[in-house]
């Protein structure tokens, strides 16, 4: 599914998590990135440990590792 449609369905599925800071926390194997996360409908994921990074392009979203605090992903947001 796409986008924040996408994003809700992972949430109620419980493989997502939104946090109180903005973030969504992927705290289990999710198959791909919800498609179409780009531009104003971009956010911001920290991938759970032992979470392997899900397949497709997150878009102009951005990807951080929680076990490194470091970004995963190449996107412009990165830096």
């Amino acid at each position: 599914m796409p986008g924040k449609i996408g994003l809700s369905r992972l949430i109620a599925e419980g493989a997502v998590e939104y946090t109180p800071d903005g973030f969504y926390l992927i705290k289990k194997p999710i198959e791909r990135f919800p498609s179409n996360l780009a531009g104003a409908n971009s956010v911001k994921f920290i991938l759970g440990k032992g979470v392997k990074l899900p397949a497709g392009s997150p878009g102009h979203s951005v990807v951080f590792s929680e076990e490194t605090g470091e970004c995963v992903t190449r996107s412009f947001r990165c830096r």
